[in-house]
């Protein structure tokens, strides 16, 4: 037979429980302030709300992932323009132009960046105001429009520092120098990757600074340097691997990638290569799936490899006719 464990049961004993006077107080104590801490928790407002999809918007657009960086940034543009939140409906204009000029569709993102400043300007906003210009010259320097662009830089850059913004100020001359070197103005675009390079390092900017990095090496490979090129895009994976950004860790390989076939070192080439491909897909940024697969093609043939040449090259052929390109 089992041995019952019997439960003291004070009530069934016919005593009571007795609670001292400061207990009792204690318990109502306890009792209001959780009640209290109920009434202050409320849902986020649509301005917090809009500011959270701007953020998860930011984080997406870093990883590489478009589509739903485009999305958080619509929808923050919609609660933003149910309040009336103004710099909200900015700020989702003009990361949808950074996107959209991402994405090559230039027309739309010129549109989005100039209603943004003409928000910003409105709101006496120069950070916002400098941001909208640089969009505003990239997606014509995309264009080919060098006059417009360099209108706008240098608008962009003169609001920076009349605002003492030093990472607006620094991107207003990287974003210049990139423009020299399509027009083949190589010491200028040197000088001015240089100085913002120089801002970056003091403002303890990374990203800012993995980008100067990335661009001084493809202006060394431009000019026939790849080892210049290797150690400027090597100084700028690590820092992408800090920051944890697997877009432009992928791009910083495919470029290694690239300066080692410069260098006639396929194998080194190849390699680089691979590990960029296996981001991208994990991105499924189809069109530098496509580009990587072209060089792999290019590396294999010159490498003498002319079967696994034409399966990338093969490969790369569909990815372009998958995304419509």
């Amino acid at each position: 037979m089992k041995a019952r464990i019997s439960r003291y049961n004070p009530m069934r004993a016919g005593r009571r429980l007795h609670r001292s006077p400061g207990a009792i107080l204690t318990i109502i104590a306890c009792a209001s302030f959780l009640a209290a801490c109920a009434r202050t928790i409320s849902p986020p407002t649509r301005t917090e709300r809009a500011d959270e999809l701007l953020r998860s918007g930011t984080a997406q657009f870093h990883s590489g992932d478009y589509k739903a960086a485009q999305q958080s940034f619509a929808d923050a543009l919609d609660t933003s323009a149910s309040v009336d939140y103004r710099k909200g409906v900015a700020d989702a204009l003009n990361n949808i132009a950074t996107v959209q000029l991402r994405q090559g569709n230039y027309e739309e993102a010129l549109i989005n960046s100039f209603s943004a400043l003409d928000i910003y300007r409105s709101l006496d906003s120069a950070e916002g105001t400098a941001t909208a210009l640089l969009n505003a010259g990239s997606v014509c320097s995309a264009q080919r429009d060098t006059e417009k662009a360099e209108k706008y830089y240098e608008m962009a850059l003169e609001t920076a520092q009349q605002g003492k913004l030093k990472t607006l100020e620094a991107k207003a001359l990287n974003n210049p120098g990139l423009l020299m070197k399509e027009t083949g103005d190589v010491e200028k675009a040197r000088e001015l990757y240089e100085r913002s390079l120089a801002i970056n390092r003091r403002e303890d900017n990374a990203a800012a600074m993995a980008d100067n990095l990335s661009n001084l090496g493809t202006l060394s490979l431009g000019t026939g340097d790849p080892d210049a090129a290797i150690e400027w895009y090597k100084e700028a994976l690590d820092i992408d691997k800090d920051l944890e950004f697997p877009e432009a860790i992928a791009l910083d390989l495919f470029n290694i990638g690239s300066a080692y076939r410069a260098k006639s070192d396929y194998a080194a080439s190849m390699e680089y290569y691979g590990r960029a491909l296996a981001i991208f897909d994990f991105t499924a940024n189809l069109p530098r799936i496509g580009e990587t697969l072209y060089s792999m093609g290019i590396a294999s043939e010159k490498a003498g490899d002319t079967q696994r040449a034409r399966e990338s090259y093969g490969s790369a052929l569909e990815v372009a006719e998958s995304a419509g390109l």
